[in-house]
């Protein structure tokens, strides 16, 4: 991956990912990283042996977001060498290695947080640039440690999905929507909506965006989905392909995975 492309200065820890190296993009993803447990080369492990379900472990991890749990994580990150995101009685999951990097100027220059996408956009309008972290997160869990890279780009659904995703930067493996906030946040539209409905009949397929996964919000973004799925022809799909970890273990399970192939 040539980093040069999008940051100011070099990340020597992806430099040698491809080009276009293949993500888990974790749209509004606030301080959640349950998707790091789910594809651990454990969980991918367990999921072939016992349920023959085929996932792969992405090049790498790219989150994005807004709001206080943001600042708040990324906050901690920065001030801590080896901060506690999670743990309970099997897995222990921690941030560290934190680096701040800047965009190049032409890919500053084009982002936009919209009022129209995000509500609490004017407590953005005075800010320096976007700001974005590099940081490793290690999962202990049974005895076994795994690292991933991370970037994490404090930015807007939408904004970063047609600036960014759509720029040719990664290739979108796993699109995870499980937090959006259309209900009791500050997001005002999902990228579910703005991908599978509004950019219907192609879903953007046309400009290379095929993700082979979407873990979706049980609440409503999966049913958004669901409606476009049924008279697509560009793509089938499967849907219950895996079981994502519970956001709150006494809760009802509040994700779906859907695994889709292409027609060409």
């Amino acid at each position: 991956m040539n980093t040069r492309a999008l940051f100011q200065h070099a990340v020597p820890e992806l430099e040698n990912l491809p080009q276009n190296p293949k993500i888990l993009w974790y749209v509004s993803a606030g301080a959640d990283f349950r998707s790091v447990s789910f594809l651990s080369d454990r969980h991918i492990n367990n999921q072939r042996k016992h349920h023959g379900r085929e996932l792969s472990r992405p090049d790498l991890f790219v989150f994005n977001g807004l709001g206080k749990d943001t600042d708040t994580l990324i906050s901690n990150i920065r001030n801590n060498n080896h901060y506690e995101i999670f743990s309970d009685h099997s897995t222990r999951i921690v941030a560290s290695g934190f680096r701040a990097l800047q965009l190049n100027d032409s890919i500053e220059e084009q982002l936009i947080i919209s009022s129209g996408y995000f509500s609490e956009s004017g407590d953005y309008l005075q800010r320096e640039g976007t700001q974005v972290s590099f940081f490793k997160v290690t999962v202990a869990s049974e005895g076994e440690l795994e690292t991933f890279n991370f970037l994490y780009f404090e930015h807007e659904n939408i904004d970063f999905f047609n600036k960014i995703i759509l720029g040719n930067h990664f290739q979108v493996e796993y699109l995870c929507a499980t937090r959006e906030g259309m209900g009791w946040g500050n997001c005002r539209k999902s990228i579910v909506d703005h991908v599978y409905k509004d950019g219907a009949p192609t879903f953007y397929i046309d400009r290379g965006f095929k993700p082979k996964y979407l873990i979706l919000f049980n609440d409503f973004t999966r049913d958004i989905f669901i409606e476009a799925a049924s008279h697509e022809r560009h793509f089938t799909c499967k849907s219950d392909y895996a079981n994502y970890p519970f956001e709150n273990i006494e809760n009802n399970r509040d994700a779906t995975v859907f695994k889709l192939e292409y027609n060409n």
